[in-house]
């Protein structure tokens, strides 16, 4: 049965399991040290006059986005809600409100103003450290009224940045594969979605009426690569109907929004992502024109192939670290599907399974400093969702009790976790969305809901 399901897996298809009821999620605590956090309170915008109706709720909207960007590090920051009295001042908050918020334990303030010009925003934001009185962000310009989100993490962005040294996931978006265009239940259709990180912006990417599977974005997000499912009829024999199944790669232009074919091998070509942060043209893939699914290294230009793995058994779902020097993969060498190890620069070298836990395991995804690999185990009747160190030391179980968990990916920052998550609703029904975990486990939001059974989430890079 295993067996049977692995395969399943490799072909696309949904593993069909019973899963456990909702119920509130185990939190991992991970080390005794806790940061301090820093109170944040974002300021109600000064609005000046002339700014009404939809334009108005735009501007609520962002200062709510802003609230919700930060809501996500709840970690390094706690965000006041009190409604202080400040100066309703156009530009600035004067240094008695400062000092007055600096005494009740704020450190930092956001203020922002807006008017009305020429159809487009002009804006005025500043960020303040209250101990010092000093505005660590000041900005003024105009801005779209339709561009106010885009904007807006943008902004968002550069204050955490500013605060932190280093970049969040408020810019960054998420790929994911969704069934909601299936009319016929018996015939899926499953589609290629991309959205912000919190689910806002959602687009529909590919419109093939047939069967998407295992995304993954380039560092620049200039290319999608994913596989499509496609049968064709090659004839009938004895009153039956013979099909003929293929998975081909394609590639995505998200600037020409074309798709262009990138390999069409017998059998499959399949699991591919783009090999290094630093790279947008060379991708790991499986492919099984020899007979047997084994992984290797393709340019996307040149379809030069490299081979990876040489194993008798199935080797599928590579992931590579930041700096490529290491490969984790899937592979039933030891009689079940288990997540290994390996050096990909030679063939099969410095193999090691570091996958112990459960039945089998699926979807093992390095963490982006390389230091971690997430990835889901079967065990109890459903997946949940693992991370371990590179030697499969350190195991922390991050899910359990909240549906059947899989196909982690790190952030880019590596604070945080997209998954999918299964639900049964009833024999007949079961519904599948996206959430955000933090890497101990907490789950801090949920990113797409209600949308079909969502799948194969990715993080951009």
């Amino acid at each position: 049965m295993i067996l049977k399901l692995f395969f399943i897996f490799i072909f696309g298809a949904l593993i069909d399991a019973s899963f456990a009821a909702d119920k509130s999620m185990t939190i991992v605590a991970v080390g005794d040290a806790v940061l301090a956090k820093e109170k944040m309170l974002i300021l109600e915008p000064y609005v000046a006059k002339g700014i009404s109706g939809a334009d108005r709720e735009r501007v609520n909207e962002l200062v709510e986005l802003f609230r919700n960007d930060f809501s996500y590090y709840k970690s390094r920051f706690e965000l006041d809600t009190a409604n202080y009295s400040v100066s309703r001042n156009d530009r600035n908050v004067s240094f008695m409100d400062l000092t007055s918020l600096a005494g009740r334990g704020i450190e930092h303030i956001v203020k922002l103003s807006f008017l009305l010009e020429g159809g487009k925003l002009k804006y005025d934001i500043k960020h303040y450290k209250s101990s010092t009185g000093q505005a660590l962000y000041a900005q003024d310009g105009l801005v779209p009224i339709f561009e106010l989100r885009t904007w807006g993490h943008q902004v968002a962005n550069a204050i955490y940045k500013g605060i932190t040294g280093v970049d969040s996931i408020f810019e960054s978006k998420v790929i994911f594969v969704s069934d909601r265009p299936t009319v016929n239940r018996k015939e899926p259709i499953k589609e290629l979605y991309i959205a912000d990180f919190d689910g806002k912006n959602l687009e529909r990417l590919t419109y093939f009426n047939g069967n998407v599977i295992s995304p993954d974005m380039s560092k620049d997000r200039k290319k999608i690569i994913y596989s499509l499912i496609k049968d064709s009829v090659r004839g009938r024999g004895a009153g039956k109907i013979k099909r003929d199944r293929a998975i081909e790669l394609y590639m995505y232009d998200t600037k020409t929004k074309q798709n262009e074919l990138i390999s069409n091998f017998e059998g499959v070509n399949s699991g591919a992502i783009f090999i290094s942060n630093n790279d947008n043209e060379n991708i790991a893939l499986t492919l099984s024109f020899s007979g047997n699914a084994e992984i290797y290294e393709m340019n996307i230009k040149t379809k030069k192939l490299r081979q990876i793995t040489k194993h008798l058994s199935i080797d599928v779902d590579p992931s590579f670290s930041a700096d490529g020097k290491l490969m984790t993969f899937l592979s039933g060498r030891s009689g079940d599907p288990m997540v290994y190890i390996m050096d990909p620069s030679v063939v099969e070298q410095s193999v090691v399974r570091i996958g112990f836990v459960g039945q089998f395991n699926a979807t093992p995804r390095f963490s982006p400093d390389g230091k971690e690999i997430a990835f889901s185990s079967w065990l109890e009747n459903s997946f949940d969702i693992f991370r371990m160190s590179v030697d499969g030391s350190n195991l922390v179980r991050l899910t359990k009790d909240f549906g059947s968990n899989e196909e982690p990916t790190y952030s880019p920052d590596g604070q945080f976790i997209l998954f999918s998550s299964q639900r049964v609703i009833s024999r007949e029904r079961a519904v599948q969305n996206l959430y955000i975990m933090n890497r101990d486990g907490d789950v801090i939001a949920p990113v797409i809901v209600n949308f079909g059974n969502c799948t194969t989430p990715r993080w951009s890079k």
